[in-house]
């Protein structure tokens, strides 16, 4: 690596058990795209700016490479980031894609039709995905339902992809099914538990609005993967 004479740094994280990760990626002409750490912070009790640029100082060091041939930082459009890139004195480029999911969740949050809908289908989903649903759900398709992430819109496009594959057993199945899931003391009052499943799939007004708003979204999860994947014609 000391031998580059310019890179870029790409940072992404990752969080599972209560610890996060941060990945540090190296860009350069030489080698392309190299994975340099994949690790939790030096310091897990901030996931602030100067948290990250310490772990990111020590990784340079490890590695040897000259701050002063750095050319820029990649990461998610967060507030942490830009901080970061400013900490470091690098130009900051953020993640299209990620501009493109804020973009494409504020305008689904804008219509309220269609963000009670992907509600809908969201609640019957978790609803599925209790041991005994699935299990009779397996007795006729060999697909899972599918939970929408908060944090990325192409879930969201995933889901309503699913939706469609297994609407027809799930009528089939559950179009008469009443039975309630145990309900925590602390549930909100519209929480999946309390509504019966029958309650969640939509009717065929619905199942048309669905379908308008699959079709939209499908161009713009096209060029969502396109950009994760850099194939941009």
């Amino acid at each position: 690596m000391k031998s580059v004479k310019r890179f870029g740094l790409m940072i992404d994280g990752w969080s599972s058990h209560h610890t996060h990760y941060l990945a540090v990626f190296v860009v350069t002409r030489e080698y392309g795209t190299e994975l340099l750490s994949f690790s939790p912070l030096n310091d897990e009790t901030s996931l602030n700016a100067a948290s990250m640029a310490d772990s990111i100082d020590w990784i340079i060091d490890y590695y040897k490479l000259d701050y002063t041939k750095c050319l820029f930082l990649v990461g998610d459009n967060t507030e942490v980031n830009p901080a970061l890139a400013r900490r470091l004195k690098l130009n900051f480029i953020g993640c299209h894609s990620h501009t493109l999911n804020l973009a494409v969740k504020r305008k689904i949050l804008q219509n309220s039709e269609i963000k009670q809908l992907i509600e809908k289908v969201h609640k019957m989903m978790l609803k599925l995905n209790s041991l005994k649903r699935r299990a009779l759900l397996k007795s006729k398709t060999k697909l899972a339902p599918k939970i929408e992430n908060a944090t990325r819109w192409t879930s969201t496009f995933e889901m309503l992809k699913r939706y469609f594959q297994i609407i027809d057993p799930v009528r089939e199945l559950f179009a008469n099914d009443a039975e309630l899931d145990r309900v925590e003391d602390d549930a909100p009052v519209d929480h999946y538990s309390r509504i019966k499943m029958y309650q969640l799939i939509p009717n065929p007004d619905e199942h048309k609005a669905l379908e308008k708003w699959c079709n939209i979204l499908k161009p713009v999860e096209e060029a969502t993967t396109s950009l994760q994947g850099g194939i941009i014609n």
